[in-house]
């Protein structure tokens, strides 16, 4: 049932993806060959006009394959219009300006964008989470020191033994270590701030998972808004521009442990692939159509980062090249280009493969490591 859901989303997306490069290509006049889903080999395809559309049997993307865009297609091309005129030669992929040749390649990263915004636009209509700034207190249980000491539903937290909060997390960074001894608490309260002394009672394992000392609040840092279809557009389009610089600037650390836990033979923190996907997929369809809705836009937004990266054989790897073409008017020699885009590519398939087996086995054994998307 996993599949059932997630198969058709990430169908939507990788057509998404491929219908900006197949536009792009066809409004500068490119000759588009072949419209795949999946990577080769090939399954089956149907010939519309002067492409084919195929099926594909590894279904970890898509591609759009122009005339002309490799270097061994290159020459052949030029080669053959040396000795005989070719109609289609101003068609090809190669001979079209770097301009070009850079809006078709980062059109596919453009349109999951558009997509991703697209959908998060329409759940702000119907009602999403919207990051607060700050956190509050949500709710305090009955007869827990917050409520004795007068902790009440609404209160915001400005800080914790003189440390400003911004995070919940940090909330409980400041809290969990203080067992059974006071902490200060400043809240504000109707504009106006207002401190507690607060003693902690102790939270045993078998319900916090370890030893530590709470309050007896729930803590957040959004809630639920619905805006008018006129404003969910642009707090759509920035709010997913926050999301999106977030992640990059915690690519790195998120990339360097996935080399280290690789090199030491370990399960990826953080990372899943196609079938954790689909996991979580399944599990967040529990909870209905705006949830799924959510983590498909998630998904979109994630596809296009990913992509724009400069990694060989992606959409950022090949930009990459064409960048330094632009800037210096000369391009790489495309031997050296190919064979980096070659490695990248069997770099990026054995990335792939360590991410499924460990998905595989968190399959059998229940653990997903996007358990922190549901709702």
């Amino acid at each position: 049932m996993n599949w059932l859901i997630f198969i058709p989303i990430l169908l939507v997306l990788v057509i998404i993806h491929e219908l900006g490069h197949f536009i792009a290509a066809k409004l500068f006049g490119i000759k588009v060959e072949e419209f795949g889903f999946g990577f080769p080999p090939k399954l089956f395809g149907i010939k519309h006009g002067e492409t084919e559309y195929t099926i594909n049997a590894l279904p970890i993307g898509g591609f759009v394959k122009l005339y002309g865009e490799d270097d061994a297609g290159a020459g052949r091309i030029q080669l053959k219009s040396k000795t005989h005129k070719t109609k289609d030669l101003n068609r090809a992929f190669f001979a079209r300006p770097v301009w070009q040749r850079i809006l078709v390649v980062v059109a596919g990263v453009i349109m999951n964008a558009i997509l991703g915004i697209a959908i998060v636009s329409f759940l702000y209509t119907q009602g999403a989470p919207v990051h607060l700034g700050y956190v509050k207190i949500s709710a305090v249980e009955k007869g827990s020191p917050a409520q004795i000491a007068g902790i009440i539903s609404g209160d915001r937290i400005e800080s914790i033994n003189g440390t400003k909060v911004t995070a919940i997390k940090q909330a409980q960074s400041l809290i969990y270590p203080h067992i059974n001894e006071p902490v200060n608490i400043t809240v504000v309260r109707k504009n106006t701030p207002r401190n507690f002394s607060i003693t902690t009672k102790e939270c045993p394992p078998k319900d916090c998972g370890k030893k530590v000392g709470i309050i007896g609040v729930i803590l957040a840092d959004t809630e639920i808004k619905k805006f008018p279809w006129y404003l969910a557009p642009i707090i759509g389009t920035q709010q997913t521009l926050i999301d999106s610089f977030t992640a990059i600037k915690t690519l790195p650390t998120l990339v360097g442990t996935a080399v280290s836990n690789m090199v030491a033979g370990q399960a990826p923190k953080g990372l899943g692939g196609p079938v954790a996907i689909a996991r979580a997929t399944g599990e967040v369809a529990n909870y209905g159509v705006i949830p799924v809705l959510a983590l498909a836009a998630s998904i979109s937004i994630s596809l296009a980062i990913f992509n724009i990266l400069p990694i060989p054989a992606l959409d950022g790897g090949r930009l990459f090249f064409m960048v330094i073409e632009l800037l210096t008017g000369r391009k790489v020699n495309p031997k050296i280009e190919g064979y980096i885009h070659t490695v990248g590519m069997l770099i990026l398939l054995g990335f792939m493969a360590w991410i499924t087996y460990y998905d595989v086995l968190g399959a059998l054994s229940h653990n997903n490591p996007f358990t922190n998307l549901l709702p």
